[in-house]
């Protein structure tokens, strides 16, 4: 069982990535806006995130579209997704 000086220590090492994943890459909102990621135990904001708006949501779903249809992740092994 770690303390609660361990856990402390893992938090401040997290790595969280806060772009949207679209097309197989990381990048943040086409607004660039982001929003606040708060801790509600504490009321503390630890990242923010990428404040993702409609146009991102079709960008990721065209995207997504156009690579099943092509054959790029529909054909693809199961492992290699």
């Amino acid at each position: 069982m770690k303390t609660q000086k361990q856990w402390i220590e893992l938090k401040n090492n997290l790595n969280i990535e806060n772009r949207a994943y679209i097309n197989g890459e990381y990048s943040a909102a086409l607004t660039g806006q982001t929003i606040p990621v708060v801790n509600p135990a504490t009321d503390e904001i630890f990242t923010e995130i990428a404040r993702c708006q409609s146009e991102d949501v079709d960008l990721a779903v065209s995207c997504a579209r156009q690579a099943f249809q092509s054959g790029q992740w529909s054909e693809s092994s199961p492992a290699h997704r």
